[in-house]
């Protein structure tokens, strides 16, 4: 009879931990119930995340790469005088 006692006790406990921890810590905090179970999904969360930071991060380097002849040419001394010039030819 002492056994049935303990394991009734030890069912309790463990029943009470689970409702304080996943249940009433969570709606006091206002979050959702179970967390414990929505540990897998969080991570998956994560690595969509990194993922697409990864993807972004690709392809602005594809359009610096694409940009940079445009900016070259708009570096050159020659090609940002020409317009100067024919401003004042004009007025």
């Amino acid at each position: 009879m002492v056994f049935l006692e303990f394991i009734e006790l030890l069912f309790t406990v463990a029943f009470l931990v689970l409702a304080i921890t996943q249940v009433i810590i969570p709606i006091l905090l206002g979050r959702p119930l179970f967390p414990s179970f929505r540990s897998e999904r969080r991570e998956l969360e994560k690595r969509l995340a990194e993922a697409k930071e990864k993807k972004d991060l690709e392809e602005l380097k594809e359009e610096v790469e694409r940009q940079k002849p445009k900016v070259e040419v708009l570096e050159d001394p020659e090609v940002i005088e020409e317009p100067q010039e024919k401003k004042e030819n004009n007025v």
